[in-house]
């Protein structure tokens, strides 16, 4: 089985030990995370600690449900960094893309990173990725919210 094989149907967490049907609603998600450790953000947010890709992602979950309940957003982030060093940014960027595309395989197009700061001091090529599957496209890309951060979402199709 391809890596990629495995968003057919959903996400694998592999600590905690669970798995995220890309067709979970928001009603389900108590029962899914009975006994572990996640917080509710928001109405229809949840966030968790989580490792991912074969153990190679260790960071935070975000879930994120529409107003019908219905999983529509997977981020995944790790809020300790310190992104006040543009470069340091962009380094991490980097090694996250490897790791991702070691368990995802190449990248199905590569995207302008969606910001004019990045384009300004790192030049046109500076660039972000996207997977198409299926029942997912997975972004992996720099934006620009409280300074330069690395951005990684799961959007269910």
């Amino acid at each position: 089985m391809k890596k990629s094989d495995k968003f057919i149907s959903g996400l694998t967490i592999d600590k905690p030990a669970l798995f995220f049907p890309w067709s979970v609603t928001e009603g389900e998600i108590s029962a899914l995370l009975n006994g572990y450790e996640y917080q509710k953000i928001t109405e229809h947010y949840y966030t968790m600690a989580v490792t991912v890709f074969d153990n190679l992602y260790h960071g935070r979950l975000g879930l994120h449900f529409n107003a019908e309940g219905k999983l529509s957003v997977l981020e995944l982030f790790k809020p300790d960094r310190d992104y006040s060093d543009d470069k340091t940014v962009f380094d991490m960027f980097k090694k996250e893309q490897k790791m991702l595309e070691s368990y995802l395989g190449k990248p199905s197009k590569s995207a302008s990173i969606f910001h004019t700061l990045a384009l300004t001091k790192f030049g046109r090529n500076s660039r972000g990725f996207i997977w198409n599957f299926k029942n997912v496209k997975v972004i992996h890309n720099v934006w620009e919210r409280f300074g330069l951060e690395e951005h990684l979402e799961i959007i269910i199709k």
